[in-house]
């Protein structure tokens, strides 16, 4: 329906708070209580009144040292400027709306496997709730920068010796060790994580991180050195490897899942689980974009895979067990 502007200026409703303070009196019919309701001084809904009565050309109100009537006229009008003003409430409540709604682009970077797998998934769910939001999402296996890179929100998969105070813990990747049934037809099934020294192992490397695998055993944790053909910052390249009969992987159900459902890995060294890693996130300063990434953080906290543990394990670290 469009809106076809009139010739005729409205003059008798051109002051809405006149209007507000008009419908008050006929309620209280009372100055005083009128003025108390409004939070505002009696002179004023005097001054208001005659304003209004003056535009109009007719008297709204019989006025008497002790009582105020409304008269014929101001009964016709009141249920008017109540339709009028209730409109005019829904209207400014609808602006509101408009004006809060969150707007705008949130830049996200992510571990290209965790991206793809798990935070892909999600955000169409985010984009519904919020249309006039749009999302820049960047996956990489290297660790972005927030600030020099220009994003809003970054998650990244901190191991627990890495953590700092300042570091939001989102949640806990448990991961798993595995192997293709054809691996391990031809090199044997390893009984112990002590084993994997003798094994081909697919190595997650960042920079010069070394090679050696943590893993909890009761509750100590125990550390084995092992090496490998094949290293990667990709854990999807390391999971395809595996798949393939290349060796042993240690990575998240969320890498593996497909592969574990479809036989082509299969789980190993039961009783024994890989340190997991922390999925943090960081949020960038500004007040529009900390808004945005708080939302959509908020947003995660619902939405993500409620497998995914929010309390890390209890193991006592100084209880480590190294095997060469």
């Amino acid at each position: 329906m469009k809106y076809l502007a009139s010739s005729r200026r409205l003059t008798v409703l051109s002051d809405l708070k006149a209007v507000e303070i008009f419908l008050s009196l006929t309620d209280t019919k009372s100055l005083t209580k009128t003025a108390q309701s409004l939070n505002i001084a009696p002179s004023t809904v005097s001054k208001k009144i005659a304003e209004l009565e003056e535009r109009a050309r007719v008297r709204l109100f019989n006025r008497t040292t002790r009582s105020i009537g409304i008269t014929e006229a101001g009964r016709a009008f009141r249920d008017h400027c109540a339709r009028i003003l209730a409109e005019a409430e829904t209207a400014e409540e609808a602006l509101m709306k408009c004006r809060e709604a969150p707007a705008g682009r949130l830049r996200i970077t992510a571990p290209l496997a965790l991206g793809e797998r798990v935070l892909s998934p999600l955000i169409p769910g985010f984009l519904k709730l919020y249309p006039e939001m749009s999302i820049d999402l960047q996956t990489s296996a290297r660790k972005m920068s927030l600030t020099s890179e220009g994003f809003d929100l970054s998650l990244r998969l901190v191991t627990p010796g890495e953590l700092s105070d300042e570091d939001t813990v989102l949640c806990w990747n448990r991961r798993l060790f595995c192997a293709a049934p054809e691996y391990l037809e031809r090199h044997g099934t390893p009984r112990h994580p002590e084993e994997l020294a003798n094994h081909n192992c697919l190595l997650m490397r960042y920079g010069n991180s070394p090679d050696f695998w943590k893993f909890t055993e009761g509750n100590a944790m125990g550390r084995v050195s092992v090496a490998g053909a094949f290293a990667s910052n990709n854990a999807m390249a390391l999971a395809d490897a595996a798949a393939a009969g290349v060796g042993v992987a240690q990575l998240g159900p969320y890498v593996i899942g497909d592969h574990l459902r479809e036989g082509r890995l299969v789980r190993i060294l039961d009783g024994f689980e890989p340190i997991e890693t922390a999925v943090t996130v960081m949020i960038s300063g500004g007040s529009l974009a900390s808004r945005n990434a708080t939302l959509f953080l908020d947003y995660l906290k619902d939405a993500w895979p409620e497998d995914w543990p929010t309390e890390r394990r209890s193991v006592p670290e100084a209880r480590l067990r190294v095997a060469s």
